[in-house]
């Protein structure tokens, strides 16, 4: 606690010994204007000696001035009677405004003037109020001045600027003429607008007519309006080309533009007006759609039979999933309809909630699923937002009585004039488009008006705070909710039809294997024993009565049946089955075997 005090004391003291600086210095500042009333000193000499030290000045202004005899018996040391001291000094004067610590004696600098006009350079003034305590207190461009070559400045930076004129013909052996052109405006601004002006192709005499008749012959077309309201004069421009108005003639293109363009009443305002009246019809066009699009969506979800289903639906699943605190619901957000995707299906990882919901209203709930065409304005609506709309209607009201009291000023200047230019019919245009663009616009903002108060009733009734909501985030919930159920409902179709492919196929396949097996059995050998005895029986008997079919009766053929029919009995097992195989290779009758072996 001491040491606070200590501090505060401290601090008061230093406070205390600073007030008094200033005391004393206003007291000197007195005293120096009064020297300079009364002793009428240079003004250079007293802002060069209190650029370095104050108090240093004050007693160099005791001595006299080289320029001013004085005597101390006729001033004093002050300039006062030298018997009687001085008076105690009053309170300092606050400073004057705009000036610096000694009024108009810091604004007084003595720089050469040029010879002829030069370019502007665009710089920011310090403001001399606030020049103390800054280092350019100790900077003096006089020095500058008695080194630098101004003649050689003014040839570099002069306002004429010489461009060649060549001429063709006789006179093409001559050097070029120089044309000097004066250019005071900032070099890059007059470069853009040379080159808009060359874009718009129309002399300074038709662009004044157009701005004076509100372009009624329609020659400005609007992009070029808009780049027009970008190079209206600026007070600093006007002030420096009215100082050459008498140089006119020899002002560069951009210059004599912005010149003719300052000598027009309220060119600005005017040109403005054109502007506005040319995109008028468009930016209403634009916004009544957007308006009417709000309006209609609120109407559909909150009339939307559909939407209350697929609702039901939902909260019937919520309630039937969700247990304790979670469930027993009687409603819920409207956000939470995009939220049924986040819940997988345990049977199949592919299927999500969504997909069960589709599919349940495909099989149970056909009277939903053309609900999508009751809510048709939707999607339009999820694009708009509140703030842009209400600020392109505020636009649009701002910019009609913008031309009212332009229209208003104009009125009442021709009533003073007298009567107004026959060339000037600003008020008679305007008026008339007034008449026009008021009407529409009360239709519009009629139109906006009932548009938010359907909104706000709709968002009432879906349980949603109306102060938050806005169009672009309420119609978007429901615009994506239609989107993901029309691509689950299309995932479900394309399921089902690759399970019914699979299907299918697996049948298929079933099918031609069963035909695979059943040929396969086909054609495996029979060696049943009943089977070959009656065969070899068959064959017995075709040997003993070859007659009988044909053959001619030989010695050595019928001995060899013979045997064949002795022997008959004993073949091998094995002969059997090559008869067998040839039997089934080649269904051929009993005869034709029996040839075969003959």
């Amino acid at each position: 606690m001491y040491a606070l005090n200590n501090l505060k004391s401290r601090m008061e003291k230093e406070i205390s010994a600073y007030q008094d600086q200033i005391d004393h210095l206003s007291c000197k500042i007195l005293e120096m204007q009064k020297l300079l009333e009364l002793n009428k000193l240079d003004p250079e000499r007293i802002l060069r000696l209190t650029t370095t030290d104050p108090t240093a000045a004050i007693q160099s202004l005791h001595s006299p001035s080289p320029s001013i005899p004085a005597t101390p018996t006729e001033f004093g040391g002050y300039g006062l009677s030298a018997a009687a001291p001085p008076p105690p000094a009053p309170p300092p004067p606050p400073p004057p405004p705009g000036g610096g610590l000694f009024g108009s004696v810091v604004k007084a600098k003595d720089c050469p003037q040029p010879t002829q006009p030069l370019k502007s350079f665009n710089w920011m003034k310090i403001p001399e109020n606030k020049l103390l305590g800054t280092i350019w207190t100790e900077i003096d461009d006089a020095k500058a001045f008695r080194t630098l070559d101004l003649e050689d400045f003014e040839r570099n930076f002069s306002a004429y600027q010489r461009q060649d004129d060549v001429v063709d013909g006789a006179a093409a052996g001559r050097s070029p003429a120089k044309v000097r052109e004066l250019s005071v405006i900032d070099g890059r601004r007059a470069q853009n607008c040379t080159i808009m002006l060359s874009k718009l192709k129309m002399t300074n005499e038709e662009l004044t007519k157009a701005v004076m008749t509100v372009d009624s012959q329609d020659d400005i077309p609007r992009d070029m309006c808009e780049q027009l309201l970008k190079f209206v004069p600026t007070p600093e421009e006007t002030q420096m080309l009215s100082e050459h108005a008498k140089e006119q003639n020899q002002m560069a293109r951009a210059d004599h533009f912005l010149f003719e363009m300052s000598r027009i009443d309220h060119y600005e305002e005017r040109l403005k007006a054109l502007h506005f009246k040319k995109n008028y019809h468009d930016r209403l066009s634009a916004a009544v759609p957007r308006v009417k699009g709000v309006l209609e969506a609120s109407k559909e979800v909150a009339n939307s039979r559909g939407l209350r289903g697929i609702l039901e639906i939902v909260l019937a699943f919520g309630n039937y999933m969700n247990r304790g605190q979670r469930g027993n619901a009687f409603g819920f957000r409207i956000s939470s309809l995009n939220k049924i995707v986040d819940t997988k299906s345990s049977a199949n990882k592919r299927s999500t909630l969504l997909h069960y919901l589709a599919e349940v209203i495909d099989n149970k709930y056909r009277n939903l699923l053309c609900f999508e065409d009751e809510l048709v304005h939707v999607k339009g609506a999820s694009k708009i937002k509140l703030s842009d709309l209400e600020a392109e209607i505020g636009t649009l009201r701002v910019g009609l009585k913008d031309i009212e009291k332009e229209v208003e000023y104009q009125r009442r200047r021709e009533a003073v004039a007298g009567s107004g230019s026959g060339d000037d019919s600003f008020v008679s245009v305007m008026s008339q488009f007034l008449e026009i663009a008021g009407c529409l616009f009360a239709d519009l903002e009629y139109d906006f008006n009932d548009m938010k108060h359907k909104f706000t009733e709709c968002v009432e009734l879906l349980g949603e705070d109306p102060k938050t909501a806005q169009p672009d985030e309420f119609f978007g919930t429901f615009d994506q909710f239609l989107v993901s159920l029309s691509e689950s409902r299309q995932e479900n179709l394309l399921w089902r039809k690759l399970k019914e492919e699979e299907e299918r196929k697996a049948a298929k396949e079933t099918e031609m294997r069963a035909e695979r097996e059943r040929r396969k059995l086909s054609s495996q050998p029979n060696l049943n024993t009943e089977d070959q005895n009656g065969e070899m029986e068959e064959l017995i008997y075709a040997l003993k009565n070859l007659n009988a079919f044909g053959f001619e009766s030989n010695p050595v053929k019928k001995k060899t049946r013979s045997r064949l029919a002795s022997h008959g009995q004993v073949l091998s097992s094995a002969s059997m089955t090559t008869v067998s195989k040839q039997r089934r290779q080649s269904p051929a009758t009993a005869q034709d075997r029996l040839y075969m072996i003959s």
